[in-house]
This record gives C-alpha cells, sequence and structure tokens, in this order.
C-alpha cells in the first residue's frame, strides 16, 4: 500500500469548503472486501460504496455515518 500522507485523510465539502480530516488506525486495506468486514465486525469505520454495503446495512450490521457532508474523491483533490 503507497504510505503517502493523502492516505490518512479523507476529504469533504462542509459549506462550500474543502475540509481535509485526518484519519488514523491500525487496520489498513486496499481491498474492499477486507475493510467491509472489518467494519462489520466492529473495527471501526469505512468509507466505501453505499452499494457494497447496503445488505449489511439492511440487516442493521452497519449505520451510515457522516451522510451530510459530501465525500470528495481523491482524484478531485
Amino acid at each position: 500500500m503507497n504510505q503517502n500522507k493523502k492516505d490518512h485523510v479523507w476529504s469533504f465539502m462542509i459549506n462550500g469548503e474543502i475540509v481535509n480530516i485526518p484519519i488514523s488506525g491500525t487496520f489498513q486495506s486496499n481491498q474492499t472486501s477486507a475493510l467491509a468486514i472489518a467494519a462489520i465486525e466492529g473495527l471501526g469505520i469505512t468509507m466505501l460504496p453505499k452499494s457494497m454495503l447496503q445488505e449489511p446495512i439492511k440487516q442493521k450490521k452497519l449505520f451510515p455515518i457522516l451522510q451530510k457532508f459530501y465525500h470528495l474523491p481523491s482524484r478531485l483533490i
């Protein structure tokens, strides 16, 4: 995994401004399925496409958070 600083920031559009939120944790992966499983197992939060998480959300294994903030894809930053 590329360990540059952008890997440790989530960027959101909040009140018309780009806000970069530093993130940290002991678990990192570039495999979306591993991130989803970790979140379902209670190891933290993840940012993945809603379509990938619909079933765990429906089963109440995961709960959407931060929906009111627009996440900016890293390629736009």
